[in-house]
């Protein structure tokens, strides 16, 4: 990965937070998008491609996605490449969407304590927030970076 990929990352984040930090009005915690259930369900979510692809297949198309050279047989290389790391966003995003409806039904059912109900709905939404950081911070640049070899090549 270029240095330049790095700093833009790290540059976004720091865009994300303080605008986070802007719309706050004072220090924000960040351990309020903590949650081990929903990171579990993104785990599994990624552990759903091992379903349709092997795992030296999933290897092999993160390290083509991060590595500058070009393998002999590209063309039918990154084609599924491209194919696996857009149904592995696919996976974590309707894992999220599934325990996020889930949440929010398990939620509703327990009505009768209104003072929890902005908590619950609050997590809820955290898992849906993990399904498309992974999606789109994650899987879609490793997918841009394929596009581009493969239309390079």
């Amino acid at each position: 990965m270029r240095l330049i990929s790095i700093f833009a990352y790290s540059l976004s984040i720091l865009f994300i937070y303080m605008s986070l930090w802007i719309a706050e009005g004072s220090y924000l915690n960040l351990m309020a998008f903590w949650d081990i259930s929903a990171f579990v369900v993104i785990l599994a979510g990624l552990c759903a491609s091992l379903i349709n692809f092997k795992f030296s297949e999933i290897f092999y198309a993160i390290k083509d996605s991060l590595s500058k050279n070009k393998t002999e047989d590209f063309k039918i290389r990154y084609s599924l490449d491209i194919i696996i790391l857009e149904t592995m966003g696919n996976y974590v995003i309707t894992a999220s969407l599934i325990l996020f409806i889930m949440n929010l039904i398990l939620c509703l059912s327990a009505f009768d304590s209104p003072e929890q109900l902005g908590s619950s709905i609050a997590i809820s939404f955290i898992v849906l927030l993990y399904g498309l950081i992974f999606k789109f911070i994650i899987f879609s640049p490793l997918l841009v970076s394929l596009q581009k070899k493969n239309t390079s090549l």
